[in-house]
């Protein structure tokens, strides 16, 4: 039971970031940070 909901939260907040990052992606369009994981 823990693992199943380990993965479920983990599929969630997979979705959640790839969403996030294509709406963001289409509303700044900015391509000058250094990568994913600098946080911008």
């Amino acid at each position: 039971m823990m693992i199943q909901t380990i993965i479920v939260y983990s599929l969630f907040a997979l979705a959640l970031t790839y969403l996030g990052v294509r709406f963001f992606g289409k509303k700044k369009a900015k391509k000058s940070c250094g990568g994913d994981s600098c946080g911008c």
